[in-house]
């Protein structure tokens, strides 16, 4: 866990205030969201304790987890990390840290190094690798018969943009919703509207298109918090601490 957040998405809070957040979560039963790297596990639990003593997080071990195929998947990576995601009423934190083991007290994790708190700027996107396919796929405004699917080229928690054609510049009216859309992400659906905000002229090389800029609507609380993971995972690549 030698990374980092990029400070452009997220801000690292000082000792006192990752304490604060911490000892909230458990008082306040927050849902905190536990991915291992690539998403190839994740579960939703909560921190049920803190060990100061110890420097142990207790979490509830979900009845749908796989414990040794988690841990078995944990130690193909090489190491333990695992990565979390806390949202609590005064703001949303991530952290990484290991897995210790568990008991009859349930899961362990070791206290985070530190914690990160989102930024409040709903309008810094993530760009979209072409490594990491996020897809769009949603209901045609003009041809509502016609399913069509589009690559994300950037991502926060609450939208995305896409890049098109100029031709198509008449299909995407700022104001409209795309109806039915599914966001396909990590192996996962995520069934949403997404409203256009806005559409600007995109030029790349000697060819003019648009860039379409959407704002997620009707979407489960879980699933914003698995877009946050996303992003969070995706800010850390190429930074070190």
């Amino acid at each position: 866990m030698s990374e980092k957040p990029k400070d452009t998405y997220f801000s690292k809070v000082d000792v006192a205030e990752a304490l604060k957040f911490l000892k909230d979560s458990v008082t306040g039963k927050a849902q905190v969201y536990v991915w291992t790297k690539g998403h190839r596990n994740s579960f939703y639990s909560k921190i049920t304790a803190i060990s100061i003593p110890t420097q142990t997080l207790y979490l509830d071990s979900p009845v749908d987890l796989d414990l040794k195929a988690f841990v078995a998947h944990l130690k193909s990576n090489g190491n333990m990390d695992c990565y979390f995601n806390i949202v609590l009423t005064r703001g949303s934190v991530f952290f990484a840290t290991f897995f210790k083991g568990h008991d009859v007290g349930g899961l362990r994790f070791q206290f985070p190094e530190a914690l990160y708190k989102v930024q409040r700027r709903e309008a810094v996107r993530v760009p979209i690798p072409l490594s990491v396919p996020v897809l769009l796929e949603f209901t045609d405004p003009l041809y509502t018969e016609t399913r069509l699917e589009r690559r994300a080229a950037d991502l926060s928690a609450h939208g995305m943009s896409f890049v098109g054609r100029e031709a198509d510049r008449a299909a995407f009216i700022p104001g409209t919703t795309l109806k039915g859309a599914v966001l396909r992400l990590k192996n996962r659906e995520i069934y949403l509207e997404a409203q256009i905000r806005n559409v600007r002229t995109f030029i790349d090389g000697k060819k003019k298109g648009i860039k379409v800029g959407l704002r997620f609507e009707k979407i489960r609380p879980a699933d914003v918090q698995l877009i946050s993971s996303v992003v969070f995972e995706l800010s850390r690549r190429g930074t070190s601490r």
